[in-house]
């Protein structure tokens, strides 16, 4: 079982979890390869995102080290894209460390943090998710530093279903298009499960529609914030992708897709 998005107590917005917490209920889990990917989230509104990066990679190298040959240990983070200079962070956040993976994800559009439900009373519910979108297909036009978007439709967390619309659709193939190009991929997100929700993130229509149009690397993904977390849901998510016509969950080393897990 691969969990390729999960957090220890690096990230701003979780409690006290060790990685060796993290890595002993992996193992307990069944996982066979783990990605720790903490938050950095420069210029996030009203919270304090910044991450301790030598402490970070520190504990990161020891884990990995400790755990050889019973559990594969990614070195990983998860980068807050907004337009300018939060995206130049970012650039610099990875030019600096050995990351084995890189998750791409927006928690914020506007100055607003999507989790705060401020964003979305500011103004529709149509332009909420037209609005959301088209920030995220800006930021990653801008920047490619990353292997995997994180939770694609996060926006639908925090409000209510839209139902089929063109403009949304568009937004989401372009962002397809642009990820397929570059050869970097999607993550099946379970938390909306784990929290009682329908589908995960990216629902599997959207899983399908991302296969059809060429796209290949998928990471599956619980975004535990809780050790007791990890690896919730991962085998709906490999069914998902299956019935999706992708082949192979993806596992990342030093950027790069170093191994597959053939469905």
């Amino acid at each position: 079982m691969i969990d390729f998005h999960t957090h220890s107590g690096f990230s701003y917005d979780n409690g006290p979890v060790s990685m060796d917490e993290m890595a002993r209920a992996a193992l307990s889990a069944g996982v066979t390869d783990l990605a720790i990917t903490d938050h950095y989230d420069p210029f996030f509104p009203d919270m304090p995102a910044e991450l301790d990066f030598p402490r970070y990679a520190e504990a990161l190298a020891r884990v990995k080290e400790k755990y050889e040959g019973r559990l594969r240990i990614a070195a990983g983070i998860e980068l807050g894209l907004q337009p300018g200079r939060a995206l130049e962070l970012c650039r610099a956040a990875v030019e600096a460390y050995d990351f084995d993976f890189v998750l791409g994800s927006v928690h914020a559009v506007d100055g607003y943090g999507l989790h705060t439900y401020a964003y979305e009373r500011s103004r529709s519910l149509l332009h909420t998710k037209i609005d959301y979108y088209t920030s995220l297909l800006a930021c990653i036009r801008e920047f490619d530093g990353f292997n995997v978007l994180g939770h694609l439709n996060v926006v639908d967390r925090y409000t209510p279903p839209l139902g089929q619309n063109d403009e949304v659709d568009g937004l989401i193939d372009e962002i397809f298009g642009v990820l397929i190009s570059r050869g970097q991929g999607i993550e099946i997100n379970t938390s909306s499960l784990r929290a009682g929700g329908p589908d995960p993130m990216p629902p599997a229509g959207r899983v399908k529609r991302f296969a059809e149009l060429g796209g290949t690397i998928v990471t599956t993904a619980s975004d535990a914030h809780d050790p007791r977390h990890i690896g919730t849901h991962i085998q709906n998510a490999e069914r998902i992708a299956k019935s999706a016509g992708i082949s192979s969950i993806a596992i990342f080393e030093k950027r790069r897709v170093s191994a597959t897990k053939t469905l």
